[in-house]
């Protein structure tokens, strides 16, 4: 059975902890991830990922089927559309936004 590619937005502590959790699970294949911070970009691009400072250009590149949005959350709604306006079925950390009207 073909693996699912994901890729990440944001490799913070939930960001990390969520590819931890994708590394040990065979069905996954984890594509590439998108982060702000060039010291954690370095270090996951040590570890063989194809790392991002844009996830735009993540999206366009990879075409992931998934995303998980690990971002602050007035960065989740942005991304979120960002990945199905690529194609990638996103799945966003609680909440959407940090206000009514952006969510």
């Amino acid at each position: 059975m073909p693996r699912v590619r994901i890729a990440f937005i944001g490799a913070g502590v939930m960001g990390r902890h969520h590819i931890a959790v994708a590394e040990r699970n065979p069905e996954i294949e984890i594509a590439g991830v998108a982060e702000f911070s060039p010291e954690t970009r370095e270090k996951l691009a040590a570890r063989g990922y194809a790392t991002y400072s844009d996830h735009r250009e993540m999206l366009a590149a990879l075409r992931p089927e998934g995303v998980v949005i690990s971002t602050p959350n007035a960065f989740h709604a942005p991304a979120a559309i960002d990945c199905l306006e690529a194609g990638a079925v996103p799945l966003i950390e609680k909440p959407v936004s940090d206000t009514l009207e952006a969510g």
